[in-house]
């Protein structure tokens, strides 16, 4: 099914043809890295921060507690190995280490980060693994790798980095995403494989007791192929699909058997998802022939809404979307070289006033900022700031309530 945007395109029209920013403010943000090196804050949950830095070569990830200000070197499996952190989860942080064998793919324990980190194992026979995605419960996703292709697998939290099989072995079927599940239950996974045609093929993997099983999802009726971003704790899943025409659309699937729904651009734009949370909610990107754009897309709160910058912005770029609330974590710039690039929040719009839908997060340092990474909540938001484009980035954590 295919929703047309003429409905939401009027709803549109009468908004103002730019945003006004909130008079509110996030809280002054606060640096959390090492003083040396160049560094940005990645992830964050509302107990830790993850910084990534680069001093003489070398890459570094660090572990901030909040609560404590404590912040330590996540130990790398050997002294002098460059290592970068990735997803996080409630009890650990995933990240990928170089080493004298190759890179090797690892977790460390948030309540323990200067220990060892937890190696990821491959399948038996396989030489390697990549890194997808962790769950706020602790199971991590990505590819267990041979001489002749990618398996997907998961790990699951409790079985101290063994991996479980998902998918066909060296089909190279890659996890898009997984359901946010606790760590006892294996989760369900939405999965991209490659086709015999060059394309791809939407899946999803699901455990039935004893193995993963693999469901293929129904294609609008002018789809030629489509790619998964996401799949949420009620089965819901999000993509973009391919269609024969050469253009592409944002798709919906409210379940894993059922129809699919699309958001069909009034003017025939090219639409495509970005995020997607539990919510069933979706950023999407429309593409003109001068520039890309974001907007809001919900199909459970029959609800579409494009992003448009504050006053003094002339564009604004959505960086993450919060797992559980509808706050999108964005990047605003203007033509204007000499004005900042800054970080914001935005909601959709709400019975409040319309100019409280920004959040401006005025990071102390700087004229470049960008966003990273928000709380499942949207509470509290990290990224980098620095005063020009030649200077080492500092990492920040701006608490907003």
């Amino acid at each position: 099914m295919s929703l047309l945007l003429k409905r939401l395109v009027k709803t549109a029209a009468l908004l103002p043809v730019i945003a006004l920013v909130s008079n509110a403010q996030g809280a002054q943000p606060q640096s959390v890295g090492p003083e040396e090196g160049d560094c940005a804050a990645t992830e964050v949950s509302n107990s830790y921060v993850s910084v990534n830095c680069t001093l003489k070569g070398v890459n570094k990830a660090w572990l901030l507690n909040i609560d404590s200000k404590k912040l330590s070197h996540l130990k790398p499996p050997q002294d002098g190995n460059s290592c970068k952190s990735g997803s996080m989860a409630y009890n650990l942080v995933t990240g990928t280490c170089s080493t004298a064998a190759g890179p090797v793919s690892v977790t460390w324990r948030t309540s323990a980060p200067d220990i060892d980190p937890q190696p990821l194992k491959p399948l038996a026979s396989d030489t390697g693994t990549e890194l997808g995605t962790a769950t706020f419960f602790g199971n991590v996703t990505g590819q267990s790798i041979s001489p002749t292709g990618h398996t997907a697998v998961v790990w699951p939290s409790a079985k101290k980095g063994d991996p479980v099989q998902v998918s066909d072995r060296n089909d190279n079927c890659r996890a898009a995403s997984i359901v946010d599940s606790p760590s006892y239950t294996l989760p369900t996974l939405a999965l991209n494989c490659p086709s015999t045609r060059g394309s791809s093929i939407a899946k999803v993997a699901t455990f039935n007791g004893s193995n993963y099983v693999m469901e293929l999802l129904k294609l609008p009726a002018t789809a030629d192929y489509c790619q998964l971003i996401g799949i949420n704790r009620l089965n819901q899943v999000a993509g973009t699909c391919h269609l024969t025409d050469k253009t592409t659309v944002a798709t919906f699937w409210p379940q894993i058997q059922a129809e699919p729904q699309t958001l069909k651009h009034e003017k025939n734009l090219p639409t495509e998802a970005v995020f997607f949370n539990d919510n069933g909610s979706m950023i999407i990107s429309e593409t003109t022939s001068r520039r890309t754009f974001n907007a809001y897309w919900s199909v459970p709160f029959n609800a579409y809404e494009p992003l448009l910058p504050p006053t003094e912005f002339n564009i604004c770029h959505a960086n993450a979307l919060a797992q559980s609330r509808d706050i999108v974590l964005v990047t605003c710039s203007t033509n204007d070289s000499s004005k900042p690039i800054t970080v914001q929040t935005w909601e959709p719009r709400k019975p409040a006033p319309f100019n409280e839908r920004f959040i401006s997060i005025n990071a102390a340092e700087g004229t470049i900022n960008q966003g990273k990474s928000l709380t499942a909540t949207g509470n509290k938001v990290v990224g980098y700031s620095k005063p020009d484009a030649n200077a080492e980035s500092r990492a920040f954590l701006s608490e907003l309530y």
